[in-house]
């Protein structure tokens, strides 16, 4: 699996940055499989950062996508300073190791996974009955 992350930052005044930075996410949203967002500070009044995420099995494809993305950045605004990177996750990692390779529904979650009941995790209804909906204060059951 390989990943790949872009951070851009634009200048772009304050009066046009919304507008910029909903264009360039419409755009590269519609043509491109990629994650984008506003990884700057929102408070900033003059520029932009966004940042982009791609994955794919191939790092040609991955630069290409995100080649792509640049150009279509490039397009709308006028880039100050951007950053990339690609990183590489092969067989060796924590599921091919014997890390976390198999889990059964009756054992422990794994460490860091889940959540308990109490702590605003769903409890899962007995077998053969419906679950409850909270509607106000009241209990009802799921319609069938």
């Amino acid at each position: 699996m390989v990943v790949g992350i872009s951070r851009v930052r634009l200048m772009v005044t304050a009066l046009e940055k919304r507008a910029v930075v909903r264009r360039i996410k419409d755009k590269v949203l519609a043509r491109h499989h990629v994650s984008v967002a506003e990884v700057g500070d929102p408070e900033r009044s003059e520029g932009a950062e966004l940042g982009f995420a791609v994955v794919g099995s191939d790092r040609g494809v991955i630069d290409s996508v995100l080649d792509r993305v640049m150009a279509i950045v490039e397009a709308e605004a006028k880039v100050v300073a951007d950053d990339r990177d690609v990183v590489h996750f092969g067989d060796g990692g924590p599921l091919g190791d014997g890390g976390i390779a198999h889990w059964e529904p009756g054992e422990p979650s794994p460490p860091g996974f889940g959540q308990s009941a109490g702590a605003g995790g769903r409890e899962r209804p007995a077998p053969g009955r419906r679950p409850m909906l909270r509607v106000g204060s009241h209990l009802k059951r799921k319609p069938r």
